[in-house]
Protein backbone atom coordinates (compact mmCIF):
# COMPACT_ATOMS: atom_id res chain seq x y z
CA UNK A 1 0.00 0.00 0.00
CA UNK A 2 2.72 2.60 0.66
CA UNK A 3 3.81 2.03 -3.07
CA UNK A 4 -0.07 3.32 -4.15
CA UNK A 5 0.23 6.17 -1.67
CA UNK A 6 3.74 7.36 -3.09
CA UNK A 7 2.45 7.30 -6.50
CA UNK A 8 -0.51 8.56 -5.82
CA UNK A 9 0.51 11.65 -4.12
CA UNK A 10 3.43 11.78 -6.97
CA UNK A 11 0.53 11.87 -9.68
CA UNK A 12 -1.35 14.64 -7.66
CA UNK A 13 1.27 16.58 -7.60
CA UNK A 14 2.44 16.10 -11.18
CA UNK A 15 -1.53 17.24 -12.01
CA UNK A 16 -1.37 20.22 -10.12
CA UNK A 17 1.76 21.72 -11.16
CA UNK A 18 0.60 20.88 -14.84
CA UNK A 19 -2.72 22.76 -14.29
CA UNK A 20 -1.16 25.73 -12.70
CA UNK A 21 1.23 25.54 -15.85
CA UNK A 22 -1.44 25.78 -18.26
CA UNK A 23 -3.61 28.71 -16.31
CA UNK A 24 -0.40 31.10 -16.39
CA UNK A 25 0.01 30.44 -20.34
CA UNK A 26 -3.60 31.12 -21.16
CA UNK A 27 -3.59 33.83 -18.85
CA UNK A 28 -6.90 33.05 -17.46
CA UNK A 29 -9.10 35.68 -15.91
CA UNK A 30 -11.28 35.28 -12.96
CA UNK A 31 -13.41 37.88 -13.55
CA UNK A 32 -17.06 37.88 -13.11
CA UNK A 33 -19.43 39.10 -16.01
CA UNK A 34 -22.36 41.65 -14.81
CA UNK A 35 -25.42 40.68 -15.96
CA UNK A 36 -27.14 42.55 -18.41
CA UNK A 37 -30.35 43.79 -19.71
CA UNK A 38 -29.69 43.73 -22.91
CA UNK A 39 -32.30 41.69 -25.24
CA UNK A 40 -30.51 41.10 -28.49
CA UNK A 41 -26.70 39.57 -29.07
CA UNK A 42 -24.82 38.06 -31.46
CA UNK A 43 -24.18 34.78 -30.47
CA UNK A 44 -25.79 32.82 -27.44
CA UNK A 45 -24.36 30.69 -25.55
CA UNK A 46 -27.27 28.15 -23.05
CA UNK A 47 -25.29 26.52 -20.50
CA UNK A 48 -21.89 27.23 -18.53
CA UNK A 49 -20.11 23.88 -17.93
CA UNK A 50 -17.11 22.92 -19.59
CA UNK A 51 -18.75 22.66 -23.05
CA UNK A 52 -20.35 26.03 -22.96
CA UNK A 53 -17.55 28.02 -21.81
CA UNK A 54 -14.96 26.34 -23.73
CA UNK A 55 -17.07 27.40 -27.17
CA UNK A 56 -17.93 30.58 -25.91
CA UNK A 57 -13.95 31.82 -25.17
CA UNK A 58 -13.09 29.99 -28.53
CA UNK A 59 -15.63 32.10 -30.51
CA UNK A 60 -14.60 35.29 -29.01
CA UNK A 61 -11.09 34.48 -29.55
CA UNK A 62 -11.16 33.22 -33.24
CA UNK A 63 -12.95 36.73 -34.26
CA UNK A 64 -10.17 38.63 -32.41
CA UNK A 65 -7.73 36.95 -34.40
CA UNK A 66 -9.40 36.96 -37.87
CA UNK A 67 -9.28 40.60 -36.92
CA UNK A 68 -12.93 41.34 -36.33
CA UNK A 69 -12.98 41.64 -32.84
CA UNK A 70 -16.44 41.58 -31.27
CA UNK A 71 -17.48 43.64 -28.29
CA UNK A 72 -17.51 42.40 -24.84
CA UNK A 73 -21.30 42.33 -24.87
CA UNK A 74 -21.99 40.44 -28.21
CA UNK A 75 -21.62 36.85 -26.51
CA UNK A 76 -24.36 35.78 -23.88
CA UNK A 77 -23.97 33.02 -22.12
CA UNK A 78 -26.89 31.62 -19.90
CA UNK A 79 -26.17 29.58 -17.15
CA UNK A 80 -28.22 30.20 -13.11
CA UNK A 81 -25.98 27.73 -11.71
CA UNK A 82 -24.24 29.02 -8.56
CA UNK A 83 -21.21 26.58 -8.83
CA UNK A 84 -19.37 25.21 -12.15
CA UNK A 85 -18.13 21.82 -11.72
CA UNK A 86 -14.73 20.72 -13.46
CA UNK A 87 -16.41 16.90 -14.07
CA UNK A 88 -13.24 14.79 -15.42
CA UNK A 89 -11.50 15.93 -11.95
CA UNK A 90 -14.34 13.52 -10.62
CA UNK A 91 -12.45 10.51 -11.98
CA UNK A 92 -9.38 11.64 -9.91
CA UNK A 93 -11.58 11.80 -7.17
CA UNK A 94 -12.89 8.53 -7.38
CA UNK A 95 -9.08 7.60 -7.39
CA UNK A 96 -8.19 9.31 -4.72
CA UNK A 97 -6.27 11.97 -5.89
CA UNK A 98 -8.26 14.76 -5.44
CA UNK A 99 -10.42 16.74 -2.97
CA UNK A 100 -14.02 17.01 -4.54
CA UNK A 101 -14.07 21.06 -3.31
CA UNK A 102 -10.85 21.40 -5.57
CA UNK A 103 -13.53 20.38 -8.60
CA UNK A 104 -16.22 23.12 -8.05
CA UNK A 105 -15.85 26.89 -7.74
CA UNK A 106 -18.79 29.68 -8.24
CA UNK A 107 -19.55 30.16 -11.93
CA UNK A 108 -19.05 34.24 -11.67
CA UNK A 109 -15.20 33.06 -11.16
CA UNK A 110 -14.70 31.27 -14.33
CA UNK A 111 -16.82 33.20 -16.69
CA UNK A 112 -14.27 35.66 -18.79
CA UNK A 113 -15.38 39.48 -18.48
CA UNK A 114 -15.66 38.91 -22.46
CA UNK A 115 -18.77 37.53 -21.97
CA UNK A 116 -22.26 38.61 -20.41
CA UNK A 117 -23.64 36.19 -18.10
CA UNK A 118 -27.04 36.09 -17.47
CA UNK A 119 -28.30 34.29 -14.21
CA UNK A 120 -31.10 32.35 -15.56
CA UNK A 121 -32.27 28.81 -17.42
CA UNK A 122 -34.00 28.95 -20.38
CA UNK A 123 -37.37 27.88 -20.26
CA UNK A 124 -38.17 27.60 -24.47
CA UNK A 125 -36.63 27.91 -27.51
CA UNK A 126 -38.30 30.06 -30.38
CA UNK A 127 -36.23 28.99 -33.64
CA UNK A 128 -38.32 30.40 -35.94
CA UNK A 129 -38.01 33.76 -34.32
CA UNK A 130 -34.43 33.23 -33.36
CA UNK A 131 -34.92 33.84 -29.25
CA UNK A 132 -35.47 32.20 -26.20
CA UNK A 133 -37.24 32.60 -23.40
CA UNK A 134 -35.78 32.25 -19.33
CA UNK A 135 -37.50 30.99 -16.69
CA UNK A 136 -38.27 34.46 -15.40
CA UNK A 137 -40.33 35.20 -18.73
CA UNK A 138 -37.62 37.02 -20.13
CA UNK A 139 -37.00 37.17 -24.33
CA UNK A 140 -33.54 36.87 -25.96
CA UNK A 141 -33.28 37.47 -28.96
CA UNK A 142 -29.95 36.00 -31.13
CA UNK A 143 -27.95 35.95 -34.47
CA UNK A 144 -26.37 32.52 -33.67
CA UNK A 145 -26.84 30.26 -31.04
CA UNK A 146 -25.23 27.21 -29.42
CA UNK A 147 -27.32 24.58 -26.44
CA UNK A 148 -24.80 23.50 -24.46
CA UNK A 149 -26.76 22.14 -21.77
CA UNK A 150 -24.83 18.70 -20.72
CA UNK A 151 -26.99 15.55 -19.75
CA UNK A 152 -28.67 15.03 -16.37
CA UNK A 153 -28.57 11.96 -14.75
CA UNK A 154 -31.60 9.83 -14.00
CA UNK A 155 -30.23 7.69 -11.09
CA UNK A 156 -33.96 7.09 -9.82
CA UNK A 157 -34.80 5.03 -13.62
CA UNK A 158 -32.52 2.61 -11.66
CA UNK A 159 -34.76 1.37 -8.90
CA UNK A 160 -32.88 1.02 -5.24
CA UNK A 161 -29.82 3.18 -7.15
CA UNK A 162 -30.81 6.53 -5.19
CA UNK A 163 -30.74 5.25 -1.83
CA UNK A 164 -27.89 2.93 -2.75
CA UNK A 165 -25.75 5.66 -3.46
CA UNK A 166 -26.19 7.53 0.09
CA UNK A 167 -25.64 4.43 1.92
CA UNK A 168 -22.38 4.53 3.13
CA UNK A 169 -22.31 1.02 3.50
CA UNK A 170 -23.91 -0.08 0.12
CA UNK A 171 -20.85 -0.63 -1.94
CA UNK A 172 -22.52 1.21 -4.75
CA UNK A 173 -20.92 4.03 -6.04
CA UNK A 174 -20.06 6.61 -8.38
CA UNK A 175 -18.01 9.47 -10.22
CA UNK A 176 -21.04 11.15 -12.18
CA UNK A 177 -21.86 13.38 -9.42
CA UNK A 178 -20.59 16.45 -7.58
CA UNK A 179 -22.35 14.20 -4.36
CA UNK A 180 -21.34 10.29 -4.49
CA UNK A 181 -18.11 11.39 -6.66
CA UNK A 182 -15.95 10.93 -3.32
CA UNK A 183 -17.47 7.77 -2.26
CA UNK A 184 -15.75 5.84 -5.06
CA UNK A 185 -12.44 6.11 -3.67
CA UNK A 186 -13.87 5.19 -0.11
CA UNK A 187 -15.53 2.07 -1.38
CA UNK A 188 -12.02 1.10 -3.12
CA UNK A 189 -9.78 1.77 -0.26
CA UNK A 190 -12.39 -0.72 1.83
CA UNK A 191 -12.13 -3.45 -0.41
CA UNK A 192 -8.28 -3.17 -0.69
CA UNK A 193 -8.53 -3.29 3.24
CA UNK A 194 -10.72 -5.94 3.13
CA UNK A 195 -8.03 -7.98 0.44
CA UNK A 196 -5.51 -7.37 2.79
CA UNK A 197 -7.19 -9.68 5.57
CA UNK A 198 -8.36 -12.38 3.74
CA UNK A 199 -10.09 -14.05 7.22
CA UNK A 200 -12.80 -10.88 7.14
CA UNK A 201 -13.98 -12.09 3.67
CA UNK A 202 -17.61 -12.95 3.67
CA UNK A 203 -17.10 -14.80 0.43
CA UNK A 204 -20.64 -17.09 -0.42
CA UNK A 205 -21.53 -18.94 -3.53
CA UNK A 206 -23.94 -18.07 -5.97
Amino acid sequence: MLGLQKARASLLGLRSSSAAALASRNGLRHASSVPSDKDNFKIVVVGAGAGGLTVANQIFNRFRSAGKALSSDDIAILDAAEYHYYQPGWTLVGAGLKDKTSTRQPLKKVISDNLVHIPENVQSFSPESSSITTTSGRTISYDSLVVATGLQTNWNNIPGLSQALIDPSSGVSSIYSYETCDKVWRDIDSLLSEAETPSSLNLQAL
